[in-house]
């Protein structure tokens, strides 16, 4: 007995049929009810029907199946190899196997990446014809059963055009943060926002999970994050997306407070404040990357005004078109100096670089900042009398203030304009000698205010003052 894979079967006086593999045998007329391809892709893999040694069931010519004997007989060169009659529904046959595993085997490729399939169709394959037809609810596919010559050249145009990604595992981003000069002579500097919680990364509709890597930093990375994405595929098992090209996530972020090296950005060094973005796996045009995260500006401007210019998309003379080379530096605060594509192709062949439009912001600051000054008065006498007053007066700008403390006591002068002299005086120190600390200066508009301390000791006695100030611009 023969087995033949392709088209046909084999008869003769002598033989008994075997029909093809693909086939695995007749759905009409001797077997009505076998199973679909439906039911093949919904065993277990630990299904006994995918583990038999079983091939194919074989029919006598005139349609009959063989005996039990035939198939139970050890003397008999079909025992033990073909399936027993009676029993074909309760296992596979090669092909069936086959269909299972290439079908399982579809569905994880097309989990991670956009498959196509072209195929062509023949009745009397109904398992085949219902797989090739499944592989559409995955991709793209293409039935060709009937196409001519120009139908093939649009179909593998079509595939051209949908398999060559532009990015491919190895591609990077090198983003160096924003700072700069606007209106002539106006500092602005941006800050990353060094948080898990401001890392955001979506492929399509898909939102990765952002991990913060806690050891095994380079020399120099201030901080590194990982994207990382993970589903439930049609058997309820979690299956995580992984990196092409052995890296530890599909997707890293190393960020360097104070510069990276030649090495890190894989192009030059750069001095000031950046992130390396780490593509490690295909991208598809149709499935859009966006990585989201948030600067901070560091040191905005205090007087009232609008300050920079806004532009979501990077500043562009619209009369001009949109095209990168023709952006208009406009007076702005960009957030970033620069951000270029370093792209890897589906070939593995390094593609010209490619800057990102810089965003610009703008911002608005209707009320003038104010802040604190406050004013502390100690006396370092053991007999003082502690209801005892002492005069003050406090000038801030133009404006002057009289009030009077007693030993221990702080005095809070609120709402005063952010960058404004002042300066403390105590008028009436009873016959003590005054010690001032920090009481001329300019209003900084911290959180934690500015501190004027006035020390009296007596005019026998000497004291050594030992002080600490932190300063901190968070």
């Amino acid at each position: 007995v023969m087995t033949l894979w392709g088209a046909g079967t084999v008869e003769g006086p002598n033989d008994v049929r075997v029909f093809n593999g693909a086939n695995s045998y007749p759905y009409t007329g001797f077997d009505t009810t076998k199973i679909s391809f439906a039911d093949i892709y919904a065993f277990s893999e630990s299904a006994d029907q995918l583990h038999s040694l079983y091939e194919v069931p074989v029919y006598r010519p005139d349609g009959v199946l063989l005996t039990d004997a035939d198939l139970t007989n050890s003397k008999s060169k079909y025992y033990g190899k073909y399936i027993h009659i009676g029993e074909y529904d309760k296992y596979l046959s090669g092909t069936e196997k086959g269909v299972y595993t290439a079908a399982h085997a579809y569905a994880d490729a097309a989990s991670k990446y956009k498959c196509i399939s072209l195929y062509w169709t023949n009745s009397s394959y109904p398992v085949a014809v219902e797989f090739m037809n499944w592989t559409a609810t995955l991709g793209k596919a293409y039935d060709i059963s009937n196409a001519a010559s120009a139908d093939f050249e649009d179909v593998f145009e079509n595939i051209q055009r949908d398999i060559l990604y532009l990015l491919d595992a190895g591609s990077k981003v090198v983003d160096v943060i924003g700072e700069g000069v606007h209106d002539t002579n106006k500092y602005y500097d941006f800050n990353l926002v060094n948080s898990a919680s401001n890392l955001t990364l979506k492929v399509g509709d898909a939102v990765y999970t952002t991990t913060k890597v806690e050891n095994g930093l380079d020399e120099g990375e201030t901080a590194q994050y990982t994207f990382t994405y993970s589903y439930q595929n049609d058997e309820g098992k979690t299956v995580e997306l992984s990196a092409t090209n052995d890296a530890k996530a599909p997707f890293i972020l190393h960020y360097y407070k104070n510069g990276a090296t030649a090495a890190q950005t894989g192009d030059k060094a750069i001095s000031g404040e950046c992130f390396v973005w780490d593509i490690n796996v295909p991208v598809c045009k149709d499935a859009t990357v966006q990585l989201i995260y948030t600067v901070k500006l560091t040191n905005p401007q205090t007087t009232i005004g609008t300050y920079g210019e806004y532009d979501a998309d990077g500043i562009v003379d619209e009369t001009k078109g949109t095209d990168k080379e023709m952006q208009v530096t406009l007076d702005g605060l960009y957030t970033n100096k620069s951000a270029t594509l370093y792209p890897i192709d589906s070939d593995g062949n390094e593609v010209q670089p490619e800057d990102f439009f810089r965003p610009c912001v703008s911002y608005e600051v209707t009320n003038e900042p104010t802040g604190t000054l406050y004013v502390t008065k100690y006396v370092l006498d053991s007999s003082a009398d502690l209801n005892q007053k002492f005069s003050f007066k406090v000038t801030v700008g133009d404006a002057n203030q009289e009030f009077e403390l007693t030993a221990g006591e702080t005095k809070a002068i609120t709402g005063l304009t952010v960058g404004a002299t002042y300066a403390v005086e105590e008028t009436n120190s009873r016959g003590y000698v005054d010690n001032h600390f920090n009481a001329t200066g300019t209003i900084s508009g911290s959180r934690s205010g500015d501190t004027a301390v006035v020390i009296n000791v007596p005019a026998d006695e000497c004291a050594l003052f030992i002080s600490k100030t932190v300063k901190n611009s968070s």
